[in-house]
């Protein structure tokens, strides 16, 4: 009797933890298969480094939507007009039109992006020193051979401030690369600043000198084009005339060459 009894009492208990797992909602359910994936946000552009964020929408087989952007795969069908990241951002390279196509779940969109770069238009440098704002009026840039680095080249960035002294002239010597770089004395990116007053030398900080610090982040580099941002601690060249330290924040340039 003692032994019905305690199968009885385990019978009631396991009955009652599947009926309170079912009022819980505990049942496995699957979930709905995707019927139908969009894309949407595509615009023209027209400048090289220009972005466009896409959206991927999947529909569910319930009737329901679900933004799968960041999950999508995404592709371009010719990544010499427009790149895709991982994300959706479709970015400017060369003129023409990009497909861009997002897979999900077997199911896949497109998008047509139409790129229409005109000619080169004048590169930029700005940031701001000592919170000052820099904006170049002038800037230049030289690629230049260099096997000390993974690609095997430099590039010059000098932007000046003005035409008439005093001026200020802000450059970055940075590998033709895409990726962040550290400068320092012991790096070969480099920057500076040089202040030329009238009937004097320029002083100059620069990174070269011990303390001095910065990143630079090249996000976009073509045949003829380069784009980025950079923050320098510039330490002076005392033998120059200059003191102090100076600080360079915001730095952007967007240039063609």
């Amino acid at each position: 009797m003692r032994y019905l009894r305690v199968r009885v009492v385990l019978t009631l208990v396991t009955l009652g933890a599947a009926v309170a797992l079912w009022a819980c909602g505990g049942s496995t359910t699957t979930p709905s298969p995707v019927s139908a994936l969009h894309v949407t946000g595509a615009t023209p552009l027209t400048g090289i480094g220009q972005t466009v964020q896409l959206t991927a929408t999947a529909t569910l087989s319930d009737g329901t939507a679900q933004n799968v952007t960041t999950t999508a795969a995404w592709r371009s069908s010719d990544a010499s007009v427009a790149t895709v990241s991982s994300a959706g951002l479709v970015t400017a390279l060369g003129s023409g039109v990009a497909t861009i196509t997002a897979t999900y779940q077997g199911q896949t969109a497109t998008a047509a992006v139409p790129t229409s770069i005109g000619p080169a238009t004048q590169s930029v440098m700005t940031a701001t020193i000592n919170g000052t704002p820099f904006s170049a009026a002038v800037v230049s840039v030289i690629r230049s051979a260099n096997p000390a680095v993974p690609s095997g080249q430099l590039l010059g960035i000098s932007g000046t401030s003005s035409l008439a002294v005093p001026f200020q002239i802000l450059t970055i010597t940075i590998p033709a690369a895409l990726g962040t770089y550290e400068f320092g004395p012991a790096a070969i990116p480099s920057g500076s600043v040089q202040l030329q007053s009238s009937g004097a030398a320029p002083m100059t900080w620069d990174t070269l000198q011990v303390g001095a610090s910065g990143t630079v982040t090249t996000t976009l580099l073509t045949a003829n084009a380069a784009a980025g941002t950079f923050t320098l601690t510039l330490r002076p060249l005392t033998a120059t005339g200059a003191t102090d330290t100076k600080f360079v924040t915001d730095g952007v340039f967007t240039v063609t060459f």
